[in-house]
């Protein structure tokens, strides 16, 4: 038997272990090109992909500031530029609250707004060519991240920590830490915009040296109103108001003016030369419950008001907020209860306004803010007097005069203390009031109220899934991701084919 000493060597398939490899390696090259696609639609197209559909639109900008904005000449270039480096990442950070919002408004300005980012630690020049003059704190204000918002030689300053949130007042009297609240970084946005567009020069004092409330809320209110403030001190030698003075606040003085800041302010009043505007807040509390105020009522005798040195108190039950802190509900008058959306308003520790009988021909004075029909009164004695309705503030106004004048008097500083707005947002009643009457006041429309929005509202809004956003998601799940699979098995059964 014969026997065949060359055998023919086994042959091993390799196919399978061939098409193992492929496999594995056509995943990788699956991933490679989603994620390549990814990175090059994040860096190209991420703005134009972003949707905001949460309830609160917390990184869209309003329709309001977008017609202000687009009403604007097709020339008009406003610059707003971060005076820091950009952050790398905004996650869990204030930023993730400006940066989005500014984006969504340089890409619907149509090109009348650019976002920039200049350090001035590495490009020092940019303090030059935002304020060559130096005619803004600009210089001094970059311990805290600050935006310039610049347009045609004029420069706003917005703070990203200060300027952007409202703040939980709570936290910082106790803990001195800031827990935010709200977001307004729009407001503070826009309105800096229209204060660098607009042609308004309102102005508003602030008399100072008396003890008085601090004014960071009206600052803002009135900034947002693009309405410049500076304070007066009342130590100021050979005072008097000032020609540009539009509105003068005197808020929470502890301590009485003296004689010739009261005849200031009477010739104020009385001059006749320009608009005469006074806000007035003589809250009581317990550092100024013994200061009877004389010069102050005999400035506001001129215009028949006057203030008592009684605290408020509303019988009826249903207006009590609470008895220990004596704050209660109070009703607008019928002449300003649209001048927010409920027609009421929250005072504490007030004091009695009343008319002072000095009645003067062109001049009416009226309530502003009233208890129920039935009030008392308690003086520092603690002596009551029960009895009828009571007024919380009040006003005098012209009526045939060459020059307007309003003289308003708030028996509470709920009306005016940076102590009651800190933390509370647009929507709160005092605030709405007080902003009405500014606006009625200034009669401008060169401000828009752009509504705070509260923080970690997740929730969606259905309505503002537009037709934008439907076909822009439409067209990368149902065209674009299904087109790169469609590719990757062709390619598959192509190499198998040819195996």
């Amino acid at each position: 038997m014969s026997s065949n000493k060359n055998p023919k060597k086994f042959q091993i398939d390799k196919r399978a272990s061939d098409l193992k490899l492929f496999s594995v390696g056509s995943v990788a090259v699956l991933f490679a090109i989603l994620l390549v696609l990814n990175i090059l639609l994040y860096a190209t197209l991420n703005e134009k992909l972003s949707f905001d559909t949460s309830s609160t639109s917390q990184n869209s900008i309003s329709d309001a500031s977008m017609e202000y904005i687009n009403s604007l000449p097709a020339d008009k270039k406003i610059r707003i530029v971060g005076l820091f480096d950009k952050p790398s990442s905004i996650k869990d950070t204030q930023y993730e609250y400006i940066l989005p919002m500014l984006a969504n408004l340089e890409d619907e300005s149509k090109g009348r707004v650019s976002v920039e980012y200049i350090n001035p630690n590495t490009h020092p020049s940019i303090i030059n060519e935002l304020d060559p003059n130096g005619v803004t704190d600009i210089r001094s204000g970059l311990s805290s991240p600050t935006y310039a918002v610049y347009c045609d030689g004029k420069v706003k300053l917005v703070d990203a920590i200060m300027d952007c949130f409202n703040y939980d007042s709570n936290d910082i009297e106790m803990n001195q830490r800031l827990v935010p609240v709200a977001n307004k970084a729009e407001s503070a946005f826009v309105n800096s915009i229209i204060a660098v567009t607009s042609e308004s020069s309102a102005k508003a004092y602030f008399l100072t040296g008396l003890q008085e409330d601090t004014h960071v809320t009206f600052d803002n209110i009135l900034g947002s109103m693009n309405v410049e403030t500076a304070e007066l001190s009342v130590d100021t030698e050979n005072f008097k108001i000032p020609d540009d003075c539009d509105l003068l606040f005197i808020l929470g003085p502890d301590v009485d003016i003296s004689e010739s800041v009261q005849e200031a302010i009477k010739d104020y009043i009385h001059n006749g030369k320009h608009p005469c505007n006074i806000f007035v807040s003589v809250g009581i509390d317990s550092d100024n419950a013994s200061e009877t105020y004389p010069h102050l009522n005999n400035v506001l005798n001129d215009v028949n008001l006057a203030f008592e040195n009684k605290i408020v108190m509303d019988d009826d039950t249903s207006n009590v907020i609470s008895l220990e802190g004596s704050i209660f509900r109070g009703q607008l008058s019928d002449s300003y209860k649209y001048n927010n959306s409920t027609g009421s308003v929250t005072y504490q520790l007030s004091r009695n306004i009343t008319k002072y009988g000095n009645e003067q021909s062109g001049l009416i004075t009226e309530p502003v803010v009233v208890t129920s029909k039935s009030s008392s009164l308690v003086s520092p004695d603690n002596k009551i007097e029960k009895g009828e309705q009571r007024n919380v503030a009040m006003v005098t106004y012209s009526d045939g005069y060459d020059q307007p004048i309003n003289v308003f008097l708030f028996g509470s500083s709920s009306f005016t203390s940076d102590s009651y707005f800190s933390g509370r947002s647009n929507n709160d009643d005092n605030n709405q009031f007080m902003r009405s009457l500014l606006t009625n006041i200034f009669k401008t429309s060169d401000s828009i109220d752009v509504p705070v929005k509260p923080l970690l509202d997740y929730s969606i809004d259905a309505s503002k899934v537009n037709q934008n956003s439907v076909s822009a998601i439409s067209i990368i799940f149902l065209v674009a991701i299904p087109l790169v699979f469609v590719f990757v098995a062709w390619y598959v059964y192509y190499r198998r084919s040819h195996l």
